[in-house]
């Protein structure tokens, strides 16, 4: 696994032997060796020389203190006095001390230094950081929930963009509304919308009254308050955690549930309604959504180290990975091996940087004809038959452009620059603005909020900068990242916001697939015209003969 673009480990999650020193002497003289290179270390007679004295654990040397202003470090042990200790003992005592003084913390878990504390205790830090952060918060409690007379919460989560997959970039974040409110972010590329839901639902738990038995918490994800309720019969629910995904969240709400008596109730999300659980989920998805533009001032969420498996496959780029670790690799594998395509075959297939939202089934999966499709996939494999590729397989003498133009013909010529087609491709674009214009004055955007996105749909199919490699590849069924070119004056729910973006990616993707397909099938023609012709002139004289 050290083959993936992020090399995949599995880590413990618990490491309180670190913190009890019941680790080797051995193994703590290889770690300073191993960072202190240049500095003098025990041999392996020193070691013997204490494993004699019965000698042969850090704890029986020295033990873990936390010092101002939090750092962790060995204070040594006074060697025990006794006239049985050799003068070489002494001295192989004297140095091992000095090495285990130099030790540090995050030697033994490196980036993970809290993991050596019991999970009690991490949980517990968890749960306090989140009330401190609700304390200095300075967003405002929930409007609807001040006007009732029991603690009433509404949680929520965000993912932008939303059609991000699992390696993907992404932000996620999660919100609580009631008496209090509280957005914070779920960090690493690893994390889904269903790690925005979950962190919102811990949080009301955390924050809520548990002396109230009228408390109630309103959240739009199911699947939470389904398990919720059945974790409440006698029937235990840790089997069904096994290999979901975001379990560690799921233990650590099953755990707040078992002493909290907060009733979590399902509310459909992006209700119209105004009943008191759909104005509160909206005000929550409204606190999440928005956050979503100020990313840089919102808090972490913690990680649940402490309900997390024994042993977690951990990445240095995504973090904890707790769902199916076979679809992660998969996907890893393929991602390595396009970036390596993608490096070597002039960024055909360097997906990541345009966007990423998933093309239409339609052309796919649906339509009679799988032309536009094909054409595609040649061009993506860089087959199409172009004079670049048939000079290069010795199958013409030059590569020049057989429709007379003083260029190379190679795809990029043939889609973007050969004059031939020049008036198919204003007229496709005419065709794009106007599909645009009408979509948008039915979603009544004004015309000041749609200038940059209109001036965006006639670049697709030319060459400027709005493409990330300042060259159109809309014949790969590329299109550009837009999200920016949105407009976000509207006082919109994310769903429609993102409903809107998607109709704008199918729109374009679909747009670009039809007219690379029209191109080619054109100069299929034309070509097969100029072979017959030649054809002709071959086989007329020996007619005559």
């Amino acid at each position: 696994m050290a083959t993936l673009s992020s090399p995949l480990s599995l880590k413990r999650t618990e490491l309180d032997d670190v913190s009890l020193g019941s680790v080797s002497l051995s193994h703590a003289l290889k770690l300073f060796s191993f960072h202190s290179p240049d500095e003098p270390a025990p041999d392996g007679n020193a070691l013997r020389s204490l494993r004699g004295k019965g000698i042969r654990l850090l704890s029986d040397m020295g033990e873990w203190r936390v010092q101002p202003p939090g750092n962790w470090a060995i204070q040594s042990k006074s060697r025990p006095s006794t006239s049985s200790w050799s003068l070489a003992a002494i001295k192989s005592w004297d140095k091992m001390s000095i090495v285990i003084r130099s030790l540090e913390v995050e030697w033994f878990s490196p980036g993970q230094p809290d993991l050596i504390l019991p999970r009690e205790h991490r949980r517990s830090e968890a749960e306090r950081s989140i009330r401190q952060l609700a304390h200095i918060s300075n967003l405002r409690p929930s409007l609807t929930a001040a006007l009732l007379p029991s603690q009433t919460w509404g949680s929520d989560g965000s993912m932008t963009p939303a059609s991000a997959g699992i390696l993907d970039s992404k932000s996620v974040t999660a919100a609580i509304t009631g008496p209090k409110t509280l957005v914070l972010k779920i960090n690493g590329r690893n994390v889904s919308i269903l790690q925005g839901e979950l962190i919102g639902l811990i949080m009301g738990l955390v924050l809520s009254n548990p002396n109230d038995p009228d408390a109630t918490l309103y959240t739009d994800h199911l699947n939470s308050v389904r398990l919720i309720d059945d974790s409440r019969t006698i029937v235990d629910q840790q089997h069904r955690l096994r290999f979901m995904n975001g379990r560690s969240y799921y233990r650590w709400i099953l755990a707040l549930v078992s002493t909290n008596p907060l009733k979590i109730i399902y509310t459909r999300g992006h209700s119209t309604e105004q009943s008191v659980p759909s104005r509160i989920n909206f005000e929550a998805d409204h606190y999440a959504s928005r956050s979503q533009r100020v990313l840089q001032d919102v808090f972490p969420a913690p990680v649940p180290t402490f309900t997390m498996d024994d042993f977690t496959f951990h990445s240095h780029i995504d973090g904890w990975i707790e769902s199916s670790i076979r679809y992660y690799v998969d996907k890893s594998a393929a991602r390595s091996s396009s970036q390596r395509l993608a490096d070597s075959h002039h960024q055909r297939m360097a997906l990541h940087l345009y966007d990423s939202k998933a093309p239409p089934e339609y052309s796919y999966t649906h339509a009679y004809s799988a032309y536009s499709a094909v054409v595609q996939l040649y061009a993506r494999s860089g087959q199409l038959p172009t004079a670049q590729v048939l000079h290069a397989r010795g199958k013409l003498a030059t590569p020049r452009c057989r429709m007379g133009c003083a260029a190379d013909e190679d795809m990029h010529h043939v889609f973007v620059q050969c004059p031939r087609y020049a008036e198919w491709r204003t007229k496709a674009t005419d065709a794009l603005l106007q599909r645009a214009d009408a979509k948008l004055d039915e979603k009544n955007i004004e015309e000041v909020d749609r200038v940059h996105l209109l001036a965006a749909v006639k670049l697709l199919f030319s060459d400027n900068n709005f493409w990330p490699l300042h060259y159109s590849t809309y014949y790969l069924g590329h299109i550009p990242r837009f999200d920016h070119l949105m407009p976000t004056h509207r006082d919109e729910d994310s769903v429609s916001h993102s409903r809107l973006a998607h109709h704008f990616a199918s729109e374009w993707h679909t747009a670009c697939i039809r007219l690379a397909g029209r191109i080619w099938g054109d100069w299929q023609r034309e070509m097969s015209k100029k072979t017959d012709t030649r054809s002709r002139r071959n086989v007329e004289p020996n007619r005559t003969s």
